[in-house]
């Protein structure tokens, strides 16, 4: 399945895109079917919560440069794991 995707990803003609789509299909069908084609929102609500939550931590940080950006973050990551750490007795 995986060396499926170069190909169907970088295809050339139209022609070739629909057999590597047909392929794909055929292949994921068996064992990725409900990953592959998500008939339900099973995660979306953690996913959410996830990018509210880190949308929340940035939000001041949003006018910095990339790099000042970037640091910002990553200094409040270390301190949640450390307090993560010093509260869990590791």
């Amino acid at each position: 399945m995986m060396n499926l995707l170069p190909n169907y990803a970088y295809t050339c003609t139209a022609s070739d895109y629909d057999d590597y789509t047909v392929e794909f299909m055929d292949n994921g069908r068996e064992h990725n079917y409900t990953i592959a084609h998500f008939p339900g929102k099973r995660w979306v609500s953690m996913s959410n919560a996830l990018s509210e939550s880190f949308n929340a931590m940035v939000s001041n940080s949003r006018c910095m440069l990339l790099m000042d950006l970037l640091e910002d973050i990553r200094v409040r990551l270390m301190d949640g794991v450390e307090s993560f750490c010093c509260l869990s007795g590791g």
